[in-house]
């Protein structure tokens, strides 16, 4: 879940910011862009509820070795990872 306090915390100690948008609003990006770009105007894109955008094609260059996205968290503590203790589950 996307928090909202963030959001309000984002236009206040950054107000020249002009795009709000969380990970569940990820494939409206473009079509955010172009709007607060042509209209002038902030947009705040966020959803309460929703499945992350995945699904994304990767191209693998190697068959050992990939990088993994921490965007969306993790529920896994593993010992040598500091991602959910930053980022959150």
């Amino acid at each position: 879940m996307q928090e909202k306090n963030m959001v309000n915390k984002l236009k206040e100690s950054y107000p020249f910011v002009d795009i709000v948008f969380g990970t569940h609003t990820l494939e409206e990006f473009p079509k955010d862009l172009y709007f607060a770009l042509s209209e002038n105007k902030k947009i705040t894109d966020i959803l309460d509820e929703g499945q992350a955008f995945e699904d994304i094609p990767i191209i693998r260059n190697d068959k050992y070795k990939a990088s993994v996205t921490i965007m969306n968290g993790c529920n896994n503590f593993c010992t040598y990872c500091i991602v959910p203790y930053v980022r959150g589950r």
